[in-house]
């Protein structure tokens, strides 16, 4: 028999009330309010990560 160990990751930004969209259905949130403060890439490591999507 052969067993195979795999495990569900789910990569998501949700806001501190739990939300992923606006109330317009828009996730525009996430790139923040300020465009001096430089946004780190923490997606590409995560996708380096994954076997199979």
């Amino acid at each position: 028999m052969c067993r195979f160990e795999s495990k569900t990751i789910l990569y998501i930004a949700v806001s501190v009330d739990g939300y992923i969209a606006d109330e317009n259905s828009s996730v525009e949130w996430i790139s923040g309010h300020d465009d001096n403060v430089p946004t780190e890439d923490t997606f590409t490591p995560f996708l380096e990560s994954v076997e199979s999507v």
